[in-house]
């Protein structure tokens, strides 16, 4: 099996590179010095702990990038719905427009509607497009799907940024977003290989509903975070 010429080993061991590059660049990171206390003491409470809503927003974050395998598996199955390898360089191009609109939509609805509603609506709109795009055969709607699929990554990626932020004091947002994205990180890095092992030994079926019932728990993970809780 290959995607424009690269085994599918391969792209699954490409696909893990970022991942481990991330996660060693954090390994790297120190606390920084505090033998010098800072201009505004932050108090010892809140020092030791994250909130209970804030980590449960991890859970979720990791969740859900668990089941969100590199979009070359995407690509390959359009490939496989019989799209030429020219217009998947198309749409991959496209893609990456309607994400940005997406990222556009979701900052703007977020701002209005709260972080908890945007984001369950994000998880439960990706589930649905990465069973569909498991289950249909159709070039033209897969093509129509790859596209909203665009927009709903794009909703949630400034959604969960904007809500780590929310869930964190002031004292203790470089932290926050550090376990963030470390959590991203740790994410990503097995996401890829179970969604190529499941694709080569029980077929895309089962790698793109395993995908999409992974969002579903980030989204029932989400309904018990109390979105104006703060650290």
């Amino acid at each position: 099996m290959k995607i424009m010429g690269i085994p599918i080993r391969q792209v699954i061991l490409f696909a893990a590179v970022p991942s481990v590059v991330v996660i060693a660049i954090i390994s790297t990171l120190k606390e920084p010095d505090k033998s010098v206390a800072p201009i505004e003491e932050i108090p010892p409470a809140k020092q030791h702990a994250l909130s209970r809503d804030y980590r449960l927003l991890l859970a979720a974050v990791f969740v859900f990038t668990l089941g969100n395998s590199t979009d070359a598996f995407l690509l390959m199955r359009l490939l496989h719905a019989g799209v030429s390898s020219h217009y998947v360089a198309l749409l991959w191009g496209l893609h990456h427009i309607f994400k940005i609109g997406g990222a556009w939509i979701g900052g703007r609805t977020s701002d209005r509607i709260g972080r908890k509603a945007l984001m369950f609506s994000g998880l439960g709109l990706y589930a649905l497009m990465y069973a569909v795009f498991g289950l249909l055969t159709s070039s033209t709607y897969l093509i129509a799907v790859f596209i909203v699929y665009g927009i709903s990554i794009g909703i949630l990626e400034p959604t969960e940024r904007a809500w780590v932020s929310e869930l964190s004091t002031v004292g203790r947002r470089g932290s926050a977003f550090g376990f963030y994205h470390a959590s991203k990180g740790f994410g990503a890095l097995p996401a890829s290989f179970l969604f190529g092992f499941l694709w080569q030994h029980y077929g895309h079926y089962a790698a793109f509903l395993t995908g999409a019932g992974l969002a579903l728990v980030a989204a029932g993970i989400v309904v018990f975070i109390r979105a104006k809780d703060k650290v």
